[in-house]
């Protein structure tokens, strides 16, 4: 069903495997999975931040 993959989407997993399989298996150059990596980038970055915040206010 479509809004299942939709949620799969939004999971960082599905990029990053589809990812890898397109550099390692197709070859594609980077530019194109660039919007791939800009977001599991961006991702790990809110999570780095959500991180630092909870750490740092349960002190």
């Amino acid at each position: 069903p479509e809004w299942l993959q939709w949620f799969a989407w939004c999971l960082p997993s599905t990029h990053a495997v589809q990812m890898f399989v397109q550099l390692n298996q197709m070859g594609v150059p980077l530019n194109v999975v660039a919007p791939k990596l800009i977001f599991l980038a961006t991702i790990g970055v809110i999570f780095l931040i959500t991180a630092y915040s909870r750490l740092k206010v349960s002190k």
